[in-house]
């Protein structure tokens, strides 16, 4: 942290973070006080991966600026207005209001942000938007109109689609069984769940899209296979989404993976046709990270974009509108 100190000089009016935690309290954006350090203490147990980093950082700012009032972005704040069919699992009405047992979807910052930048770009938010944050964690969200109406990640940011580390999805009953069969503690099930599966788990070598893409190309099987099942779940997941929206009128990729990987927007692409998308070759292949840029062909009827997430910008707005 000593070379962060040397960087972190100066006085600032109001310090702005990104908070990941389940729990209707977080999906607001607020200052960080101590009912809220309160509150997340309580939430590290359900997304230990995010929430304990998260107080790490809140107590080194503290540390180093102790007259500074902090301020939490919440993530998932952006999918406040999904419908309860979308919000709700099957779970019996006591345990959900209990526990507060919701789907509330994460990557809001990022979404937003790529809403922002396709409205000036098309001069107003099309009526359905499929967005695709692709990074070493991933997930995809519907806007109806610019409203989040449906996204991938659930209760925690583990639901969904396979991520570098994250098993996504899965059968519960298949987690019941692991837990039973290996004698494993919660803690040690989420350590596998969280940080040994996904991209890793089913190739045994990398999570990274770009070493896995290496692999395949020297004909390695268990990479070729992650990096089909990547594909694959993101193709059905745009699908489901366009379902949920009843059609589709603009896809976009960004996050590291979306932003940067032409081969993997390729291959998400290549069996979309049914939904009238397509993309231009060149256009795709021209965009590799650090600009914003349209990739769908001229006379297509589905706009593709590829868009620089810029989280950073929507903490400063959010930190700005609370000071």
């Amino acid at each position: 942290m000593a070379r962060k100190e040397k960087l972190l000089v100066g006085k600032f009016d109001v310090i702005g973070i990104r908070v990941v935690a389940p729990g209707i309290y977080f999906t607001e954006h607020r200052e960080i006080d101590y009912t809220y350090l309160a509150k997340l203490e309580s939430a590290q147990e359900l997304a230990p991966l995010h929430v304990a980093a998260t107080l790490a950082e809140i107590k080194e700012l503290r540390r180093l600026f102790p007259d500074t009032p902090l301020v939490g972005a919440s993530d998932s704040a952006f999918h406040k207005t999904m419908p309860d069919v979308a919000r709700r699992y099957a779970l019996p009405e006591s345990l959900v209001k209990e526990y507060e047992l919701y789907r509330y979807g994460y990557h809001g910052l990022s979404f937003q942000s790529a809403a922002k930048k396709l409205s000036s770009l098309q001069g107003g938010i099309p009526a359905r938007a499929v967005i695709c944050h692709l990074g070493s964690g991933s997930s995809i969200t519907a806007l109806a109109n610019g409203r989040s109406i449906d996204t991938t990640m659930g209760f925690t940011p583990l639901e969904g689609l396979p991520m570098a580390t994250r098993s996504g999805s899965i059968d519960p009953g298949a987690v019941i069984f692991l837990a039973e069969k290996l004698g494993l503690t919660p803690r040690e099930l989420e350590k596998k769940l969280n940080g040994e599966s996904g991209l890793l788990g089913v190739s045994q070598l990398s999570s990274d899209i770009r070493e896995l893409l290496k692999a395949e190309k020297k004909g390695n099987e268990s990479a070729k296979l992650a990096l089909d099942l990547f594909v694959y779940n993101v193709r059905k997941q745009i699908g489901a989404m366009a379902a949920a929206l009843g059609g589709i009128d603009a896809l976009v990729f960004t996050g590291t993976v979306g932003e940067r990987s032409n081969i993997m927007r390729k291959r998400i692409v290549e069996n979309l046709k049914f939904l009238k998308i397509s993309l231009s070759p060149h256009a795709n292949n021209h965009a590799l990270g650090g600009v914003d840029a349209v990739i769908s062909k001229t006379t297509a009827r589905v706009s593709v974009h590829v868009f620089v997430a810029d989280e950073a910008a929507e903490i400063e707005r959010i930190t700005n509108e609370l000071a």
